[in-house]
């Protein structure tokens, strides 16, 4: 029983370290993507703000598509701001301490 303990410790102590960096990995692949996701978010709002800007330009006096247009591209860029400042505060949290996450990834591959 204990040459059969002592060889499954060498076995741990043989793959903790790949096992380490194959989940660094996926958490440095998680930044990149929500580094990603949140450029695009960041860009959508840009776009959704030309938009209503656009739509403030073409509105005439009466109420008119132009303001139904104007109010959507204004609450899409206040969502998709407000995802991107989320996802942000997320991507800092992954850069800042990234064993926690890490540690994460392994409790959630064994299943806890």
């Amino acid at each position: 029983m204990e040459e059969i303990l002592r060889h499954l410790m060498e076995i741990v102590q043989e793959t903790t370290p790949a096992v380490w960096a194959i989940a660094k990995r996926q958490v440095a692949s998680i930044v990149v993507q929500m580094l990603v996701c949140c450029v695009l978010c960041l860009i959508g709002t840009v776009v959704l703000v030309r938009l209503a800007a656009f739509c403030q330009r073409k509105h005439h006096d009466t109420f008119d598509d132009w303001d139904v247009a104007r109010s959507f591209s204004l609450a899409g860029a206040v969502a998709s701001g407000v995802f991107a400042t989320a996802l942000a505060i997320d991507l800092i949290m992954h850069l800042v301490n990234p064993d926690y996450y890490v540690i994460k990834v392994l409790l959630s591959l064994i299943g806890t």
